[in-house]
């Protein structure tokens, strides 16, 4: 079970953006774009819903954290005709495209840590 969890965990935010600095300075970045920006959903047909528990609905979750698990997927329309009709970006991929997200963003982020590593190394040289 706890392999499943970490599945959809990794699905819904590994592959998102990290939001830096300080939030609320402008409508570009109020909450609604923060959360908008910062989470993914995965598409998947209702019977899939048992493997993702409800999280594959990390977008309306973030957005409202108080509505159970079982509910999500009844305000998600309601939420993606909002983000329409104010040109908001809305982030939904299926699950096998989650996946293939996730592993680029784990190749990237491995290309960086080498760099990094290559950086520390050549600074910490001690030879003379």
């Amino acid at each position: 079970l706890a392999g499943i969890f970490h599945v959809q965990i990794t699905l819904s935010h590994f592959s998102m953006p990290t939001y830096c600095g300080m939030p609320y300075n402008s409508e570009d970045d109020d909450f609604l774009q923060t959360q908008l920006n910062g989470s993914l959903d995965i598409d998947c047909p209702e019977w899939f819903d048992w493997f993702h528990g409800g999280l594959q609905f990390q977008v309306e979750h973030h957005l409202w954290p108080r509505i159970s698990r079982h509910n999500l997927r009844k305000v998600r329309p309601e939420l993606r005709a909002f983000c329409a009709r104010h040109g908001l970006r809305y982030n939904e991929v299926g699950f096998y495209e989650a996946n293939a997200m996730v592993y680029r963003k784990l190749q990237e982020t491995a290309r960086s840590a080498k760099s990094l590593d290559e950086l520390f190394r050549d600074s910490f040289d001690m030879r003379g």
